[in-house]
This record gives C-alpha cells, sequence and structure tokens, in this order.
C-alpha cells in the first residue's frame, strides 16, 4: 500500500486523472439510479459505459496501471465538465417566436 502512495505522489498528473475519474464514477452512478422505463437506450447506454470507464481507471491503481497522458486527463476532465454543466445548468429554452 506504500508503494502505491508513493507512485501516486511520484505521478501527481495520474493522481489527478483518478480524482477527475472518481467524479466521473460518482456523477455516473447517480444518473443512472436516475434513470426510469422511459430513459432512452443510448443515453443509459452511454452513462453505463463512462461509469465502468471510470470505474476501470480508478481501480487500476491498485493494479499498478496509471494513466497520466495529458490528452487523456484532459479527455477526462472535459468529460466532467460537460456531465457538471449538464446537470447544474440546465438548456435554457429559446423563446419561440409565435405571434
Amino acid at each position: 500500500m506504500r508503494e502505491l502512495f508513493q507512485t501516486m505522489l511520484d505521478n501527481p498528473m495520474a493522481m489527478v486523472n483518478v480524482v477527475v475519474a472518481t467524479g466521473i464514477l460518482i456523477h455516473g452512478v447517480c444518473v443512472i439510479n436516475k434513470m426510469g422505463g422511459n430513459t432512452p437506450f443510448i443515453y443509459s447506454f452511454a452513462y453505463i459505459l463512462l461509469a465502468v470507464g471510470a470505474f476501470a481507471v480508478v481501480i487500476g491503481i491498485l493494479y499498478g496501471k496509471l494513466s497520466n497522458e495529458p490528452p487523456e486527463i484532459a479527455m477526462n476532465l472535459g468529460v466532467l465538465i460537460i456531465c457538471l454543466c449538464d446537470t447544474y445548468f440546465p438548456h435554457k429554452k429559446e423563446p419561440s417566436d409565435n405571434k
């Protein structure tokens, strides 16, 4: 366990990736829990894949698989921001021109 912490401290970008993936995992699980029978299949499938992928990144550190590539971290951070913005800042409907 000590080796794991030392490895994480030696790779700060990997630590950022694990934190971001944890955020994606928590958000994905919460969204999946709120889904119902009328949720479109593609929406459910996408969130399941997102949660499984985030879980793989988080659990991968226990098996020595660290990913500290800047493009992957940027992509994961972008996905987290999009998910959170979609949740906390819902799309505004544009006014219709029916007069």
